[in-house]
């Protein structure tokens, strides 16, 4: 059996990730600017997000159950046999 021909190197970076990993290496050499109410911020912004997600979550269902009962109401909606939707 023959061995298959050399070829590039599949683990080899591309010219994308090339690019990529010289400009992560400038960031990676800066210095980390000092934040000592950085834990505060993110975890005072974490929570607000939560409550604001947990209420679009609710907005989001209740907009499609409204969508849902439209369609019906409507007879917008097509029988379903349970094979393909398409």
């Amino acid at each position: 059996m023959a061995d298959p021909p050399p070829g590039p190197d599949p683990d080899a970076p591309t010219p994308a990730e090339r690019r990529l990993a010289d400009l992560l290496a400038e960031v990676r050499g800066a210095p980390v600017p000092e934040a000592p109410d950085l834990t505060h911020r993110v975890v005072r912004n974490a929570r607000w997000q939560r409550g604001v997600r947990e209420a679009l979550s609710s907005l989001g269902a209740l907009s499609a159950a409204l969508a849902e009962a439209a369609a019906t109401l409507l007879g917008l909606h097509r029988k379903h046999d349970g094979g393909d939707p398409r």
